[in-house]
């Protein structure tokens, strides 16, 4: 018997926990993975865009869960829960907030639940609280945790490994034009985001001055709570393709880490990236730590076209091996069933 796996996520958009919903949804089937309680998000389709930039932003946040013909998934009823067996019950996935604990709680009310049923996935951006709390107050149903953002003091919880975000994104363009658009490439330098870390201005300042002579593509809003300068992943995913240089710069998470990471390499664009402290699973190269090294990659990377598409077709394939949803949930039940 295939058991049920419960998500227990936020309304609004979260990475973290929307990956794992569709990768439960992709390993599983939508049949056997309940969301508690039901969220429309998680049958909303691919997002419905309407040409204004903040509704734009959120609907397309929002579908990172998206998985094809889960409009018309299940909504189970807490009546329909409460007659499920213990035996019918995977494993229960929560966030480390305050909100989950209590949803987790109503759902300990309805249904019988054995020892070591709760799995938390931690740190969207950063933790919030403290893990062993957290792992505490789950008391005998406590399985194990997954954490983002990791930090030195983690190496000594026994009861929590790492994790990192993953990809998602297939939904969000026309991914069967990958190929015709990765072979035109228009721009040489590319990076599109938000100022959310004060690193990205001074980088961006410094390639606008050093290399501002080359066709670029820099799209970069340093202005709080504006979306006119908001990119449509349709039109970024192309634009990143494009480009023969694509930049992911650290964003707001505790530990630097942003989308961008693994957005580029999906992509198939060459990336590269400025060292973070975040601790990642299969990191990606190359990486710099000064605007001396981001020269030394600009000026090497557009003058050897050959290695440059060669290093963005390995990061391609290390997208497609360890970061996909699929390959991070085979990652997650690797540790639950070791």
């Amino acid at each position: 018997m295939t058991k049920k796996h419960v998500v227990i996520s936020c309304e609004g958009g979260d990475f973290s926990m929307d990956l794992i919903f569709a990768g439960l949804v992709k390993k599983f089937g939508k049949e056997n993975v309940i969301d508690y309680p039901v969220r429309a998000k998680h049958r909303q389709g691919k997002p419905s865009l309407v040409g204004d930039d903040e509704k734009d932003y959120g609907a397309e946040r929002r579908s990172l869960c998206y998985v094809e013909d889960c409009e018309d998934m299940k909504e189970w009823t807490e009546e329909e829960i409460g007659k499920l067996s213990v035996d019918e019950i995977g494993y229960v996935f929560l966030d480390e907030t305050d909100e989950s604990f209590k949803h987790f709680m109503n759902l300990y009310q309805l249904i019988p639940m054995k020892q070591k049923l709760a799995v938390v996935v931690a740190g969207h951006d950063s933790f919030r609280g403290s893990a062993p709390i957290v792992k505490n107050r789950l008391g005998f149903m406590f399985k194990h945790m997954f954490i983002d953002d990791w930090l030195p003091q983690y190496d000594n919880y026994d009861f929590a490994s790492l994790i990192n975000l993953s990809c998602n994104f297939d939904h969000l363009w026309d991914v069967s034009k990958r190929d015709e658009l990765l072979k035109n490439k228009v721009y040489d330098i590319c990076f599109i985001g938000y100022g959310s870390n004060p690193v990205r201005k001074l980088v961006i300042d410094h390639v606008n001055k050093k290399w501002g002579h080359l066709n670029n593509c820099i799209i970069f809003e340093d202005r709080q709570n504006k979306f006119d300068k908001f990119i449509r992943h349709d039109e970024m995913f192309k634009l990143m393709a494009q480009s023969k240089i694509c930049l992911n710069l650290p964003g707001a998470s505790t530990g630097g880490r942003a989308l961008r990471y693994y957005e580029i390499p999906y992509v198939g664009s060459f990336m590269v990236s400025m060292e973070i402290q975040a601790k990642l699973l299969h990191p990606f190269t190359p990486t710099f730590n000064s605007l001396d090294g981001l020269d030394y990659f600009i000026e090497k990377s557009l003058s050897k076209e050959y290695d440059r598409e060669l290093l963005a077709k390995q990061q391609h394939m290390m997208y497609r091996f360890y970061h996909t949803v699929d390959a991070r949930m085979d990652y997650i039940f690797g540790v639950l069933e070791e």
